[in-house]
This record gives structure tokens, sequence and C-alpha cells, in this order.
């Protein structure tokens, strides 16, 4: 790095440091051979070295003339205008001698003059915590791409590389996403012209490969600038101050489908009149109109504003507060609440414990986080929400389905959910059990996870899922017009003090690693302590904010995507736009990043949670139950429909061999365990060419 225009500022009149300046600029770049050379930035990296050694010119940023002593200012010292005459020429021939000028420099103290650490006497030299940005910015043109071919994913050097360059995998797997979908776009078209359809090509599907290559370009290619994460306490809570008037604006009554409690009949009197030979109907009472204690929009809601907590904790990268760590840990552990509550309902009122219903759940858990990492170069524990629930998912399923015969029992419920707590405690925490599947994973099927990273998560939140499993069984077994079940206004007290409680012990703690030791067993209370305020009454019950039931709906895309196009790097910065320039801040400069981008980012996340169902449809097939109900007269109208090919007429084809194929053929595309065998055979051989 060269940067010699403060001396001839200081050493020459104002007259002749400009120009005297020039001629050594000039001569500089002559013998350098700067003109031979290729733009910055725009010659190919070379596969070991990167970017490789470069020579770069550093402006001067001008001095704080008011600060500085007249001895420095007078004739003979540095005279206003002097260094920036020097700049403006620096300047001009950026292009004409194809300069590579270190612009960002002079910027890091332009108006601050706290960033110079001699402002009252030379008035050039930065503070110890400039001087290191400079460094930094020199290491990362010179040293990322490197690294990046070094270490590779996590990819948190964002400029000055080409992301360690792609196997030939992942580019074979690129150009198959983006011709996919492409194709999908291509028969969408055909659907208006045409009556042929295709259900895995159209836009419903075709959105999700499209999604997989948007996450591409915003985290791998420089399409998109990133920026550094600068955590400011008031900017945090502007954006959930903005959060929560959108909740609270939106806030509307339940749409009830039916009544939640039976409708009770007025049975007549013996001596009751009789009209026309006949008992006078009995008159039904009005339901009561209730939507119940975590009916669906509820818990929708509920995943809604927690997932936009969880968004802004995650880009203004609050983690360092502790109080704000504490909020979002017990956000996560009632989304576990609600994964042991959800499925054991399911399980309990359903009796579904089919392959076909665990095929589906988890197709529809990781359909998202499996393709990214193929796409992206990352691995599917680096979007950990999705393997936290899968998990614990099926915990839930075993637990119920062990002696399903035996689930009307509240007793032997309870008894099981207990069991299975103890049991998986015992092994989570006491076993090598984890360190032995993960060794079993990379040895056969080339899949390198972080053990350390899954066990600090799957026995973070523990036993809020068997809570939530005993709060689903309690919704499943208990009478609906049970007083202490609906009317929750006796524990308002109670809750408020619980909630009180956990403030005050947790502001206590200045460690976070004593907090994390007591999370598993305190976060139940705040959560239950939440539900029972949240359904106190009926009409809190009845009401429910629609932009975070909304939200809520594609929360788990959402929780997945945003790990790419909402922050940056992956996950260490934040996405940004290059159209806006500003200071750096929230209200000063990034607010227009958002409002560009969260818009964009909600509506590709719901368009993929609305693919990844079709998906799932489109592996999983149609339910029994659901062909039963179809009319025979459609399948009538169908088989009208078939027109025989032509070439099954032939003899040849049209024989005992080609019938054979046809059933395997039919057989293999009919049946979920293979499909799903051939999807994880696929994955397994992608894991080793990859």
């Amino acid at each position: 790095m060269l940067g010699a225009g403060a001396w001839y500022a200081g050493n020459f009149l104002p007259n002749e440091s400009a120009v005297k300046w020039a001629g050594a600029l000039n001569n500089v770049t002559e013998r350098l051979g700067f003109a031979d050379l290729p733009r910055w930035g725009t010659a190919p990296m070379d596969p070991v070295e990167g970017v490789g050694n470069e020579a770069f010119i550093a402006p001067v940023a001008p001095p704080f003339y008011d600060h500085m002593p007249s001895r420095r200012t007078g004739p003979g010292g540095v005279e206003k205008g002097e260094v920036e005459a020097i700049d403006k020429y620096t300047y001009t021939q950026e292009d004409p001698q194809n300069i590579r000028l270190l612009r960002a420099f002079p910027q890091l103290s332009v108006n601050q003059p706290e960033a110079i650490v001699d402002k009252t006497d030379t008035g050039f030299h930065v503070i110890d915590s400039v001087a290191e940005i400079k460094a930094n910015i020199l290491l990362n043109a010179r040293c990322n791409a490197k690294l990046d071919r070094m270490y590779g994913y996590p990819y948190t050097r964002s400029c000055c590389t080409d992301y360690g360059g792609r196997s030939w995998t992942q580019n074979f797997i690129l150009f198959f996403v983006a011709v996919y979908a492409v194709a999908c776009v291509c028969f969408e078209g055909f659907t208006f012209v045409s009556s042929l359809q295709i259900r895995g090509l159209n836009l419903k599907v075709g959105i999700f490969a499209v999604a997989l290559i948007y996450c591409f370009a915003a985290d791998r290619t420089h399409l998109f600038p990133k920026g550094m994460k600068e955590f400011v306490p008031s900017e945090f809570w502007v954006l959930i101050t903005i959060c929560s008037l959108i909740g609270g604006l939106t806030i509307r009554m339940v749409k009830f489908r039916a009544p939640r409690l039976p409708t009770i009949m007025t049975v007549a009197a013996p001596d009751a009149e009789v009209e026309g030979g006949r008992e006078a109907p009995p008159n039904p009472t009005t339901p009561v109109q209730d939507a119940g204690i975590l009916a669906r929009d509820q818990t929708e809601e509920w995943k809604g504003w927690m997932q936009a907590a969880i968004l802004i904790y995650h880009w203004t990268g609050a983690s360092k507060d502790l109080p704000i760590y504490i909020f979002i840990r017990l956000l996560v552990a009632a989304y576990l609440f609600q994964t042991g509550y959800g499925h054991t309902i399911y399980f309990l009122s359903k009796r579904d414990f089919s392959f076909r219903r665990v095929a589906s759940v988890m197709l529809r858990l990781n359909i998202l986080s499996c393709a990214l990492p193929y796409v992206m170069g990352t691995d599917y524990m680096f979007y950990y929400f999705a393997p936290l629930v899968s998990f614990w998912f099926m915990v839930v399923y075993a637990t119920m389905a062990i002696c399903s015969g035996f689930n009307d029992s509240i007793k032997v419920l309870g008894s099981k959910i207990l069991a299975s707590f103890v049991f998986f405690s015992l092994v989570l925490n006491f076993t090598p059990l984890m360190k032995w599947l993960f060794a079993i994973l990379e040895l056969v099927f080339r899949i390198k996870w972080d053990l350390a990273e899954w066990e600090f998560r799957v026995t973070l939140d523990g036993a809020i899922v068997f809570v939530g499993m005993l709060a689903g069984v309690i919704h499943q077994r208990v009478e609906r017009d049970a007083f202490w079940y609906t009317n929750y206004k006796f524990w308002i007290m109670p809750s408020i003090m619980s909630i009180a409680g956990f403030t005050y012990l947790c502001s206590s703690m200045s460690d976070k690693a004593i907090y994390v030791m007591l999370h598993p067993i305190i976060s139940i209370f705040p959560v239950l302590a939440f539900i029972c305020l949240r359904n106190a009454s009926t009409s809190m019950r009845n009401h429910y904010s629609t932009a975070s039931a909304w939200l809520g709906k594609c929360s788990l895309e959402t929780f997945i995507l945003q790990f790419h196009v909402f922050l940056a790097g992956d996950t260490r910065g934040v996405l940004l736009l290059d159209i806006f320039k500003g200071d750096g801040s929230l209200l000063g400069d990034r607010w227009r990043d958002l409002a560009v981008l969260v818009p964009v980012f909600f509506w590709i996340s719901h368009l993929v949670a609305e693919a990844s169902g079709h998906i799932v449809k489109i592996i999983v097939g149609e339910s029994k139950q659901r062909s039963t109900l179809h009319d025979p007269a459609d399948d009538d109208e169908n088989q009208l429909k078939i027109v025989e090919p032509v070439w099954e007429r032939m003899p040849m084809l049209n024989s005992m061999h080609l019938e054979r194929a046809r059933d395997f053929c039919k057989s293999v595309s009919s049946g979920l365990h293979l499909r799903v065998g051939a999807i994880l055979g696929v994955m397994m051989l992608l894991n080793w060419l990859y």
C-alpha cells in the first residue's frame, strides 16, 4: 500500500504539493505497470492464491484544521485545501492510469474527529481501532479468497472472494435446478393453450427451485452486497415496536368453522304441549362461541410473532445482550413445546402411526433444509431448527406408537411420557450413543455434522417437549366443558407471579453459562404462564393477529431461508442492496434495504411453504381415506380419456415381458417405501460425490 500524499502537503507550499504529488504518482504507476493490468476485480482468481498480490494507493483524509495548531496550518505547514487538491488529482487518475484506490480509508475518519489520535498536532494519524479496520480491509482483499479455498464453509468472508470455487457436483446440481425451474415455467405456459398437465412441472412446485437459485445468488455471488452486523440496543427495540404495531393493528375475530362445544338440547317436560299429535321439538340453546385453548389460529399467531422476534435478533446481532438472549431462548423453547403438543394431539385423535404419516411429516420438515446444503455447500445441521423439530417429532411418535392400544388410559399415557423423558435424558446426557451415531453417518454416508453443537441444542430444550406432550394429553382426554380447563382467570395472578419471578431470577445472572445450565427446567414456567394469560378469557381466545398468523404459517421456511436471503455470509452478516448509501445505521441507512428485502423474503418464504406441501403430496401420494371420497363417476370419466399408445399394439412389445415391466414400474411409482428409499439413495450418492 502506498500513501504519501500527506508528506507532500506538509513539506511543500500549496502551489507545489499537488504538482509534486502528481509527478510522483505518475512515476509509480508507470514503474508498476498499472496500465497493463486488468481492472481490479475483473481478472479470474488464482486457484490457490485467489486475488493474489496487488499494489494499492490510499487517498489521504483531510485533517480537522480547526483542531490543529497554527504552526501546522500556516505557511510551511498543511494549509486548508492542500490535501483536498492532492486527493482530487488522485481520484481523477483512477480510470486513466488504472489505479487501485482504497476509497474506504479516508471515509473512516470523515466528520469523526475522535478517530484521529493526534488531531491537535499532525492531524493525520488514526486511533488503533481505526488502524485495525484499515489493516483488515487490506487483509480481506488479499486473504479472503485464499482462506475460502482452504477452509470453505462457513463463508463468513463475503468480499474479494469467489467463495472457494465449486465442485463439478455442485455445478451439476445448480444446472439441474436451473433447468428444472425453467421447465416448470415453460410447462406452466403450456397449460394455458393445452390440456397437458404434469404434476411435477408447474409453478406451484417450480417456485421451490427458483428459491434455491435465489439463495445461491444472494449468498454465494456478489449480486447482493453484504454488511456487518452492528448491535445497537435501540435498533433492536425499534424493530420490535414496529412488528408489535403491525401485529396489534391486524387483530381480528377468529372465524368459527364449527361450534367448539356440543349443542345443548332442552328436554321437553312430561306435560309439554303437543301440537298436531306430536311433541314440540326441543329448542337448542345457543352454542358458546369459543375458539378453545391453543386453537389453530392462536398457535400460528404465536409462531408468527416469535419468528419475527427471532429474525430481528439475528439481523441485529443481539446475542451479545444476555436479557435478549434469554428471551429468544424462551421463544425456541415455546416452539418445541408446540412440537410436542401438536403431534401428540394428532396421534391421540387420528391414531395414525403409519409409515405414510412419518414420511409426510419428515419430508415436510426437511425438504428445504436437505436441498439447500447441496446448492449452497453447507450442511444439514447448519439449519439447526429443522433437524431439532424432526428429532423431537420422532421422539413423540415413538412415545405414542409404542403400546398405542393403551393410549386411552391417562395413567398409561403419563407413564409412557415419563419413561420416554427419563430414557432420552439418560441417552442424550450420559451415553456416547450420539457420538457413535455421528461416526456411523460419517463412515457410511459421508455426513459430517458438528456433534458438540447438536448435543448442545438437543439437550437445551429437552424437558419442554414432554411438557407439551402432557398438554396434548390434557387437551384430548379432559372434558371440554370442564371449568378448570376453560376458565383460566384463576391462573392470571400465579402466571404473572411466575413470569415476574423468572424475570427477577434472570436479571440477577451475569453469566450466560449459568442460565444455559438452568434453562431446561426454568423455561417451562414462563411458557405455561404465557399460555394461561393468552387464554385467560373467551374474548382473548376468540381474537388473534392475522399478520402474525400469516407469518406463522410459513415460519419453518422463514427460519431456514433467513440464513441466505435475509442474513448473509452464512448468518455472520446481513444482506444489503447496492442502491442505497448511508452511515450503516438502521434509521440512517439500512431501513431502506429492509423495506425492499423483507417483503421479498416473506413472499418467497410463503411460496416455498406452499411448494413444499405440493412436493410432499407428489412424493407421498393421496391418502386412502381421501381417495375413498372421490366420486366413482369421476374415475369413469377419466378412464374415457385414456388413449392407448400405438406402440403397445405391436406384437413384439405387447407381450408378457412388457406387462411385467409395466407392473414393476407401477409398483415402484406407487410404493412409498421405494420412493423414500430412492430419495435417500440419491442423497447418499451426492454425499459421496460432493
